[in-house]
């Protein structure tokens, strides 16, 4: 799956990303911070260029997209991040990076 919202510079940015995903199985999404909810500075994979292999989402049990609120009542602001911070629970290996 790939979700693009803003554009990337080349190409070849793409290809890597892609390759890094293929080869391990995992996902790969800009870095993005939400410092206006209570857990701050908690860096996930952002929506804006996520790349997603489908073996990763059935790992990370096929976590929900659509914003929620957890235990807390704190607001997850980004869809995505539900899938970051599925991955951190379990240990899950994923890169974030800055396109």
């Amino acid at each position: 799956m790939l979700d693009i919202d803003c554009l990337t510079y080349s190409l070849s940015d793409l290809k890597i990303a892609y390759n890094w995903v293929d080869e391990n199985e995992s996902l790969i999404g800009n870095d993005q911070n939400i410092s206006h909810i209570i857990s701050k500075n908690r860096i996930f994979a952002a929506a804006s260029l996520l790349m997603l292999h489908k073996k990763s989402w059935i790992k990370l049990v096929k976590p929900d997209l659509p914003y929620s609120m957890n235990g807390s009542d704190e607001i997850l602001i980004d869809a995505t991040q539900n899938i970051s911070l599925a991955a951190d629970d379990v240990g899950y290996q994923y890169r974030v990076y800055c396109p």
